[in-house]
């Protein structure tokens, strides 16, 4: 079984963070994710083999052509997200404020991907 889960939301939002811990449990605070960036880990569920590829992309406004890119290039081939994360940090009310873009591109875009909202950086949110 292979899934894949993509991760979108502002720089700094804290998406490559959240994937590091879930795919090689390590956290590190990370420079912003240039482009797009994926991790594979494979999972033993009940005797199965469930190979997930995790989505990492980038926050930056200047590089949202190449999100949208994304987005169209997976609905084309068919080859949707299973899972989208939509990430923001607890700590940055302008990533909360800046999740109606986030929205608005998977109406555009996202094909039949499940929808999860993602509050990040509880740990030094005040």
């Amino acid at each position: 079984m292979k899934f894949k889960v993509s991760f979108i939301g502002d720089s700094y939002a804290g998406k490559t963070s959240l994937i590091s811990r879930g795919t090689d449990n390590i956290f590190s605070a990370s420079q912003p994710t240039i482009g797009v960036d994926f991790r594979i880990k494979t999972y033993l569920i009940d005797g199965i083999k469930a190979k997930v590829l995790f989505w990492d992309t980038v926050g930056a406004q200047r590089f949202r052509p190449l999100t949208i890119h994304l987005y169209r290039s997976n609905f084309i081939h068919n080859e949707d997200a299973n899972a989208i994360c939509l990430c923001f940090s607890l700590e940055n009310k302008r990533s909360l404020e800046d999740l109606h873009f986030w929205i608005n591109d998977l109406k555009n875009y996202n094909g039949s991907g499940k929808v999860y909202l993602i509050g990040c950086k509880s740990d030094i949110a005040c």
